[in-house]
């Protein structure tokens, strides 16, 4: 762990010294993030905003990043579950209502989605009535896989997902 914990600050502070020359960690990220989403885009993550981060990073990550005030600044290395990160802020950017004109469709392919999946699901609810599904457990796990089709030698079916 703490190999680790000095590798990540040896490597904070080469992106420090290097902060001047690439607006991201370029090569740096390249050799050693295990990021593999933005590794090869010099660590490049594009564009975040604390919605749609949340999912993505880890709590404290974006706590340090949202820390960050003027592009260059590197926040500390931060122990994660995953390993160690440290972060650089290259551009702040404020937050902006888009004209409707440019959101437009992407708030009509929203709608039509969920129209949609309302839709798919209210199909499903009726296709249900009045029809009484049961699966006989003891059977399944009685079946036998033909030898070609199973994986890992396995000649048994796994349990059903289907509860």
């Amino acid at each position: 762990m703490q190999e680790a914990l000095d590798r990540a600050t040896n490597l904070r502070e080469q992106a420090v010294s290097e902060a001047l020359s690439s607006p991201h960690f370029g090569l740096l990220a390249q050799k050693h993030s295990d990021d593999q989403a933005t590794r090869y885009l010099g660590g490049d993550c594009g564009w975040v905003t604390r919605d749609s981060a949340e999912a993505r990073w880890e709590p404290e990550v974006l706590a340090a990043v949202f820390e960050l005030t003027q592009p260059g600044e590197i926040t500390p290395v931060i122990r994660i579950s995953a390993g160690f990160f440290f972060g650089k802020l290259i551009e702040r950017k404020d937050e902006e209502t888009a004209p409707l004109a440019m959101v437009r469709d992407r708030i009509k392919h929203q709608l039509l989605s969920e129209k949609r999946k309302k839709a798919e699901r209210e199909f499903d609810r009726m296709q249900r009535v009045g029809v009484d599904v049961s699966i006989n457990e003891k059977l399944l796990t009685e079946i036998r896989v033909p030898k070609r089709l199973a994986r890992n030698n396995d000649s048994t079916l796994p349990p059903s997902p289907i509860r």
